[in-house]
């Protein structure tokens, strides 16, 4: 006997279910591949990402991303390396405030690293 216009054995069919777990997985890997892209990891976003590795050790690294280029800056494992000079002092009062005393502008270097 012949069935009509809409008589389906679909039901029937054990492929119809793996075509449809291929139809789900389509669909999961779309929705990740959307999620990374609107990520500020993703390479395809513009603008500028800072990744701080070993934090707090002497073989910290700073790598910040932006755009396509990519930067790395090492930790010396030393802290207040380079030169200077002194400029002033600051001072904690009693009650928590600060206050910044400049050095007279006219003692000579000399002297202000004696103090």
């Amino acid at each position: 006997m012949r069935g009509g216009l809409f008589d389906d054995d679909a039901e029937d069919d054990p492929m119809a279910s793996v075509v449809n777990l291929v139809d789900l997985l389509l669909v999961l890997v779309a929705a990740l591949l959307l999620a990374f892209a609107a990520s500020p990891l993703s390479p395809l976003a513009g603008g500028e990402v800072t990744v701080i590795r070993d934090a707090g050790t002497p073989q910290m690294e700073v790598v910040v991303m932006r755009g396509a280029s990519v930067e790395r800056f090492s930790a010396s494992g030393r802290s207040g390396v380079g030169g200077g000079v002194r400029v002033g002092s600051a001072w904690r009062l009693g009650d928590g405030s600060m206050v910044y005393l400049p050095e007279p502008a006219g003692l000579p270097v000399a002297k202000q690293r004696a103090r």
